[in-house]
């Protein structure tokens, strides 16, 4: 009896043995001459001896790494990271939960090792999707926007030719490159290949700076501890002026990076013009006419200079300073139109001739500590200098007669400060941040001409927040709260405002590959300096534009639902966004002396709800073509609600996007055809052409060579926009003719000495670009 009580009782012991789950925690590092650094966003996978996919992370700030949640038994453990050697651990007869003490990588004598595509190079976190590129996506890819084209990340539309970022259903992608905020030049200026991640933030919210975010996305790459690198990049049509055009370099020695990078980016157009056609219902009297565009021409360039400097210990500190120079430089931006009214056949011709130029230089200084007991500090100061100078003639005249002449010009100057600074502090399971952010402006402007005015402004705006991040079983979580204060003065007049900035986020896995989330957060969107501005000016002889000093603050509630599977190359993401703003600020019509007078307001309410659906492939193999295809397919409907304290009005519209890459050896060949999503705000309704871009590249090492064509069915590229007010209603068409069937050519150069090291990470960096000029491009 005594015997066969025991061997039940070892019996219980050996089946809760077996039914606990064990945890894999170590440090991925790497041997820097003679002392060892941490390896950030190394990829770690746990597989079975049969191959198959159990867990995946990613390494964090100081290379550690944990997989929970696992059961005994025999697996293999795998830590990769592009330009590294993979490690591979063998965990035999794994009982209990164990911690493998560090993991040194070593950098890889072959630059692009092939790496089958797998769900551990895509995983969810509660806030973002991690990506990391394969050797596949790599091959083909000379510049970020190239992978990130080959990428296919969903919800992202990426066009590598303009180099510019979009996101389905509406919103700014903000770029950052190794967490800091960049512009479109200085992303173009990176390579693929020294691109470790991708991190896609969607629906980023207040902690990110920026209310009009659809979603952030932050490239982490590698750089070097010795010798430099230079990159060239041009883009250039060669039958118009069309260009974007990049130069980098970067100098390194021990733990400084020194760099300078240069962007040319050029447009003009000798076939540009506009048709118009409008009503007017001025009290007692009603004006229809056309105006009938004449070809005319505009041309604009605009140059990015930045001097930067870093300092960096990766698991102790980093210092940034970046000196920025912003030029820009429109010569002409001209108009011209034949008006005619109903009824009457003598013509009016009117033409507006706008120029403007302006210079803005700005400091940014960054600093991160990373303190014991995994807590860290950030702080970022920026001070901004913005010069405008600008000028605008209207005329209407018959070839016999001067009838009207406006005159406008602007001279501003703008002064900004904008600080901040954020603590976080890791637990076992929870991560807790606070902030505390404040911007201070003053803008002078002086307007001459017709209506002569002096505009002095000032602003202000504090926000703070507090996060909590944790899990809960299979739970992810992170909620917030915060509040943002701002104030306006000129002259005489003033407001201030106060608005709660709550957020939600949870996130679970429902099965093996898959997740689901949701996110919640309340916004603040501040009036900008040029819509409070209390100058008006005149546009022609009917329209007066004036800014509204009573504007106020407002709050934005978003809501996402999102699910994602990735299996294997394929790839499906289902998402639904509602926003709903409170007050917004949109445009009014109103009707003063027979004039009509635009300006904004805070109407009652704006909504706009998104849902689409993505499927795509990713370097899939067909027969003996090895990576050979990948294909997006996006279907998508947006629906408009728009509520002014006059008006109200709906509108809705179903769009889709195509886009598939064919690789083969050193060429691939881009295709992409897509269908504008209209979109309503306010009372207009803005309408552009649907695109087709056919473009053929060949990649060897550090040259890339290409051309291709925009629109090639097009004859006459053309956007548009569409006003419903019952006041005013108007359609309106630009035509470029020259964009239709334009050809683009492509050369990309680099060459580089010395090794490369993972620099520090910035997270923080804000940026002023309102002159706070009142907007007369109406």
């Amino acid at each position: 009896m005594k015997t066969n009580l025991i061997s039940i009782l070892m019996c219980l012991l050996a089946s809760n043995g077996w039914a606990q789950t064990i945890t894999i925690k170590g440090r991925i590092i790497e041997k820097q001459e003679s002392q060892y650094a941490s390896v950030k966003f190394a990829n770690v996978s746990l597989i079975k001896e049969d191959s198959t996919f159990v867990a995946g992370t990613i390494s964090g700030e100081k290379g550690a790494f944990t997989i929970s949640n696992i059961r005994p038994g025999n697996y293999m453990l795998t830590s990769s990271l592009v330009g590294y050697t993979a490690v591979g651990l063998e965990l035999k007869n794994l009982v209990k939960s164990i911690d493998l003490g560090n993991i040194v990588m070593t950098e890889s004598s072959v630059a692009l090792k092939e790496v089958a595509v797998s769900a551990s190079t895509i995983i969810r976190k509660i806030d973002r999707m991690i990506l990391q590129p394969t050797a596949s996506m790599l091959k083909n890819a000379y510049s970020s926007y190239d992978l990130l084209n080959n990428m296919m990340i969903p919800r992202l539309l990426v066009n590598p030719i303009t180099k510019t970022l979009e996101v389905n259903g509406g919103g700014e992608v903000q770029k950052r490159i190794n967490g800091i905020k960049a512009s479109d030049n200085e992303v173009a200026a990176l390579r693929a290949q020294d691109i470790v991640r991708v991190e896609f933030i969607e629906n980023p919210g207040e902690r990110y700076g920026s209310t009009d975010l659809g979603a952030v996305i932050n490239i982490i790459v590698r750089k070097r501890d010795a010798g430099g690198l230079v990159n060239i990049q041009a883009t250039d049509s060669p039958h118009m002026l069309f260009g974007e055009n990049n130069l980098s370099v970067k100098l390194n020695h021990g733990k400084s990076e020194w760099g300078l990078t240069y962007g040319l980016t050029d447009k003009g157009f000798n076939k540009i013009k506009r048709d118009l056609t409008e009503t007017y219902y001025l009290g007692d009297k009603t004006i229809e006419r056309t105006q009938e565009g004449i070809d005319d021409k505009m041309k604009f360039f605009t140059q990015n200079i930045n001097l930067s400097y870093n300092l960096s210990d990766p698991d102790k500190y980093t210092f940034n300073a970046v000196f920025r120079n912003n030029i820009n430089n429109t010569p002409y931006d001209n108009k011209t139109d034949k008006m005619n009214e109903p009824g009457n056949q003598d013509s009016v011709f009117a033409t507006t001739k706008n120029s403007s130029s302006s210079y803005s230089p700005s400091l940014d200084l960054y600093f991160q500590r990373i303190l014991s007991h995994n807590q860290k500090l950030e702080f970022n100061v920026i001070g901004t200098i913005i010069k405008t100078k600008s000028e605008r003639a209207y005329r209407e005249f018959t070839p016999e007669t001067e009838l009207t002449s406006i005159l406008t010009a602007v001279n501003g100057n703008k002064r900004s400060i904008i600080g901040e600074g954020i603590y976080d502090k890791e637990f076992k399971n929870v991560k807790i941040s606070a902030g505390l952010r404040h911007y201070q402006m003053y803008a002078e402007n002086s307007y001459t001409g017709t209506n002569s005015e002096i505009s002095d402004m000032n602003q202000s705006k504090t926000s703070a927040f507090f996060e909590l991040q944790g899990k809960v079983k299979i739970f992810n979580y992170a909620a917030g709260i915060g509040a943002t204060c701002s104030y306006f003065k000129e002259g005489e007049k003033s407001n201030s405002n106060y608005i709660f900035t709550p957020s939600l986020r949870l996130g679970f896995a429902p099965h093996k590959n898959g997740y689901l989330s949701y996110k919640f957060n309340i916004n603040p969107s501040v009036p900008s300096l040029s819509s409070l501005t209390g100058v008006e000016q005149a546009l022609d002889t009917i329209q007066i534009v004036r800014g509204n000093p009573g504007l106020k603050t407002f709050s934005i509630y978003n809501n996402s639902i999102n699910y994602s599977c990735f299996v294997n190359n394929f790839i499906i993401s289902f998402n639904v966004d509602h926003q709903y703003q409170k007050n917004p600020i949109m445009e009014s019509l109103l009707v003063e002396n027979s004039k009509l007078i635009i300006m904004d307001e805070n109407q009652r309410s704006f909504q706009r709800l998104n849902t689409n659906l993505t499927l795509g492939v990713r370097s899939l193999s067909i027969g003996d073509l090895k990576n050979f295809l990948s294909l997006s397919v996006v279907v998508g409907y947006t629906d408009y609600m728009s509520k002014g304290n006059l008006y109200y009005h709906t509108y809705d519209d179903f769009y889709y996007e195509t886009m598939g890459i064919l690789s083969y050896k050193s060429f691939s060949l881009l295709v992409e055809y897509s269908k504008k999503p209209y979109s309503l705000f306010g009372e207009t309704i803005q309408k552009g052409e649907n695109k087709t871009v056919f473009m053929v590249r060949y990649n060897k090492k550090k040259f890339q060579v290409g051309t291709g064509v925009l629109f090639p069915f097009t004859n006459n590229y053309r956007t548009g926009s569409e006003r419903i007010s019952s006041i005013a209603p108007l359609t309106s068409w630009t035509y470029a003719k020259e964009v239709g069937r334009m050809v683009v050519l492509t050369v990309a150069y680099n060459f580089e000495f010395g090794k490369m090291y993972k620099s520090g990470k910035k997270n923080l960096n804000n940026s002023d670009s309102d002159a706070g000029i009142i907007n007369t491009n109406r």
